[in-house]
């Protein structure tokens, strides 16, 4: 703002000088012109003055001339007399011209002409008397006329003119000096102006250029303090995240053997009440460490580490596994839990899988929650695709308390909840809103509530995924159950809507009944119609008549008891029904998996269901679950109980275990013997997992690779980072659940066997380079040589860019050869030099240096098997 006060008053100085110059340069020109003109005068008036001279000298010359012949009556005399007559009447010509633009001149040059031509007539009247008479006639002619009419007059004349041309000179003379004279004033007038203009604006910008220079100098003592302060909060940010990492390891290692132990404690024989108190055990663990999760999530949040991630998965899948989360949860509180995937959502997409089952997770658990009874139901829909994917809406909805619109403004702060009071009945952290809300926005959403006291709520958000290159299937079944007439029976209108939905998106025909004598009634008049009912799905928990009573009242109708009965159902037949179970031809556990009703629905009619329809491409691989290898572990772990967690699990699936309390006895038992596995605890005494893995990769070098899982309680995903940079296969956070070890346990299954080529050169053959390959081969050995010196040399020196930079170079020409393993190397070593900490680089570059080793033995190789002509 003083910045352009400032350019303001410079801008106002300059057009005020301006407009003095402007002035001042009008009237120098006002007077210049004056000067201009009065000089043009003055040069004429010198000019009348000197024609009115010369006409004086010729006067008088001819007047000699006559008198010089009348006595010597030579004609010399007369040829000058008529010359000297000729130039008075052009000299005549010449003044009168001059003095054009005086009308008192001009009546004397008339005059003057009149009394010039007497004269000249009396002249050539003397000079004929002269030439015919003689000289005293002559002489006495010219003495008496000449007395008579004398040149006096006409010098009279030219005198008056003379004087009225200097006194008019004189005139214009002190005009010109009088112009000049206000020139000078005008120019020093306007010279103090523009001085007195210049020193009011230096001093005017000076005050302001002064107080900028305070402000700039206070706004800079305010940024140092802001950037003071800004550095005490990223201190106190990172304290606080080191501090809830901390409190994340002291509490996740015993949190560890609470619930392994007593995951143990439910795989034995256990009295009813005994068991129930363990499972209150474990959902009460398991209830802590979800707050544990949330207060992690929540410092993400705030620090800005929050990552999403962008792989294929199958969205379909995703919804109903998170919905059979909680199906136990809604069947003990007798809630209809049901869900509803309308058929243009797309099955494979891109995107956060783990984010997106969070937010459903905090949804549904909070809709349960606060249900006592009737429904909980989630909607998932697409919205109008538009440039940055495709947009897909969940709504969660239910039948419970509700939320009043004060309390709405509130649920998405953190910590906030719509009852706060000491004697609210629903627990929880206040947190978990709060962050779903950051992961809606994180996943390009929205989120949103619509709700009434008492009147249950609507939590909806959206979320932009992006649609996977190699799509899966649509679930369609046009071609298979298109016609089939199914009779849809609940007593939950929102359920058979679900259902009209889904039987109606394959083509069936269908109507509805909610209750079970209505069902009886439909079928009955289907069959006198002559449109009989191919398959009836009967919800089993119905008022009035449940869905086993319905079946037996069919099965013993014979006109009806030919159609198929589907039974929906929340929990297992009760053992006094189980002789029902060979009436009924299918079921389904609810909440119903639109694929599983499906396949349902084709095995009980007949129909072979297409299997890209029932079963959607899975975006990955399953690790090989029938190699039933037995693996040599070694556990490194000094943490007594999670000692005896590890070692139940590993033995139960019948491994062999070796433990080390430590990375030096873990170092021991390396050197005695080979494992196929390390289960390696991160905070061990001694020697910590890091040290202890950087020691086994120095070790083993290219000789061979053991597999190495990292388990500890520190869950940040920079942790997990850290782990694989320092030279680690895979990562298990505690606590450490028993499907998680055994998947970690099958990947490195999977990845054991034969070792793979170091290289692969069949791609650049393919592409038709390899008259080429030797001297590609050549540049590259050279080049990575040097390359790797580089990297040796800034590790020595500590210069982590430059480690960097030679690690990236690297990488990007083993892509070239199909060195996968020293290009997935240099990845690792390139992010610890972008890192800056080159804590575990030796160990890695260690690794670099020995798997290029076998890049070049291998490359060599091949060298020697080229042609003659191009071998090196």
């Amino acid at each position: 703002m003083r910045l352009h006060a400032i350019e303001r008053k410079i801008l106002a100085g300059f057009l005020l000088a301006l407009v003095v110059s402007l002035v001042v340069s009008w009237m120098l020109y006002q007077g210049v012109s004056e000067i201009i003109s009065t000089r043009q005068w003055i040069k004429r008036a010198d000019e009348v003055l000197g024609e009115i001279s010369e006409l004086k000298h010729y006067l008088t010359q001819v007047e000699s001339d006559v008198r010089g012949y009348v006595i010597t009556g030579g004609h010399h005399p007369l040829d000058r007399a008529d010359k000297a007559k000729e130039q008075i009447a052009a000299k005549l010509d010449t003044v009168q011209q001059l003095t054009s633009d005086k009308a008192s001149q001009q009546a004397r040059i008339a005059a003057l002409r009149d009394s010039v031509t007497s004269w000249v007539a009396l002249i050539e009247r003397i000079i004929d008397v002269r030439r015919t008479e003689g000289f005293e006639p002559a002489k006495v002619l010219i003495d008496q006329r000449i007395s008579e009419e004398s040149l006096q007059g006409s010098r009279n004349i030219l005198s008056q003119m003379e004087s009225e041309e200097r006194g008019l000179l004189n005139s214009r003379d002190n005009a010109d000096a009088r112009s000049i004279q206000r020139m000078a004033v005008t120019t020093g007038i306007a010279f103090v102006i523009q001085l007195a203009l210049l020193t009011l604006l230096y001093w005017l910008t000076h005050v302001d250029i002064l107080e900028r220079r305070r402000a700039e100098a206070a706004l800079q003592k305010v940024g140092a303090d802001l950037a003071a302060a800004r550095d005490v909060a990223l201190s106190a940010a990172k304290f606080k995240s080191q501090f809830l990492a901390n409190m994340s390891h002291e509490i996740r290692t015993p949190m560890n053997g609470v619930l392994g132990m007593t995951e143990i404690l439910l795989n034995t024989d256990l009295a009813p009440r005994q068991r129930e108190f363990a499972e209150t055990i474990q959902s009460s663990a398991n209830a802590l460490l979800t707050i544990i999760d949330d207060i992690l999530d929540f410092s993400k949040i705030e620090a800005g580490m929050l990552r999403f991630e962008n792989i294929s998965f199958n969205l379909h899948t995703t919804v109903e596994n998170v919905v059979d989360l909680f199906a136990l949860q809604a069947r003990k509180k007798e809630l209809e839990l049901a869900f509803l995937i309308e058929g243009e959502v797309p099955f494979s997409v891109t995107g956060d899988p783990i984010r997106l089952r969070q937010i459903l997770t905090n949804l549904l658990s909070n809709s349960i929650k606060f249900t006592e009874k009737g429904e909980v139901v989630l909607r998932c829909r697409k919205l109008p695709d538009d440039d940055d994917g495709i947009n897909v809406r969940f709504e969660i909805s239910d039948t419970g308390i509700g939320i009043s619109l004060d309390d709405q403004q509130l649920l998405f702060t953190p910590f906030a909840q719509a009852d706060g009071s000491t004697t609210r009945r629903f627990g929880g952290t206040g947190l978990g809103l709060a962050i779903s809300k950051e992961l809606v926005t994180g996943m390009g959403g929205e989120i949103g509530v619509e709700s009434s006291e008492g009147h249950g709520s609507t939590f909806w958000f959206t979320a932009k995924f992006g649609l996977a290159q190699e799509s899966a299937a649509v679930l369609t079944a046009k071609g298979d159950l298109r016609n089939a007439r199914v009779l849809l029976v609940d007593d939950n209108a929102t359920n058979r809507k679900i259902l009209h939905y889904q039987v109606t998106a394959w083509g069936m025909r269908d109507s509805m009944a909610s209750s079970g004598p209505a069902a009886l009634t439909a079928l009955r008049r289907a069959v006198a119609c002559q449109d009989p009912f191919a398959v009836v799905i009967l919800d089993m928990h119905m008022p009035e008549m449940d869905g086993l009573r319905v079946v037996e009242l069919i099965r013993i109708d014979s006109a009806i008891s030919q159609v198929k009965l589907v039974l929906l159902t929340s929990a297992e037949l009760p053992d006094s029904k189980e002789a029902m179970r060979q009436e009924i031809d299918a079921f389904v556990t609810k909440p119903v998996k639109q694929s599983r009703l499906f396949e349902t629905l084709c095995t009980v009619l007949g129909v072979e269901a297409p299997e890209s329809a029932i079963h959607p491409p899975k975006q990955e691989l399953e690790p090989a679950q029938a190699m039933g290898k037995q693996l040599r572990v070694l556990l490194a772990e000094d943490n007594e109980i999670n000692q005896r967690v590890a070692l139940y699990r590993l033995r139960m699936l019948e491994h062999h275990v070796d433990l080390a309390i430590n990375g030096v006895e873990a170092l021991k038992l390396l050197d005695q013997r080979e494992y196929d596995v390390v289960l390696m605890d991160i905070h061990m005494p001694d020697l910590d997992g890091y040290a202890t893995t950087a020691e086994i990769r120095r070790r083993e070098g290219n000789r061979r690779h053991t597999w190495i899982i990292a388990m500890t309680a520190n869950a940040l995903p920079e942790d997990r980072e850290k782990c694989l940079s320092a030279g680690m296969d895979d990562y298990l956070a505690k606590p450490v659940q028993a499907p998680a070890l055994v998947r970690a346990l099958e990947k490195c299954i999977s990845h054991a066997g034969p070792e793979t080529p170091a290289t692969n050169l069949q791609v650049l053959v393919d592409l038709g380079v390899s008259d080429i390959l030797p001297e590609l081969i050549k540049t590259f050995l050279e080049t990575a040589l040097q390359t790797i010196a580089r990297a040796d040399a800034a590790l020595h020196n500590s210069h982590a860019a430059q480690l960097a930079e030679a690690a990236h170079a690297l990488k990007g020409s083993c892509g070239n050869l199909g060195a996968l393993r020293l290009g997935e190397l240099c990845q690792q070593l390139e992010t610890i030099g972008r890192s800056g900490s080159l804590e575990n680089a030796s160990a890695i570059l260690a690794s670099v240096q020995k798997e290029f080793a076998r890049v070049q033995i291998e490359l060599l190789a091949h060298l020697d098997r080229a042609e003659p002509s191009q071998r090196i």
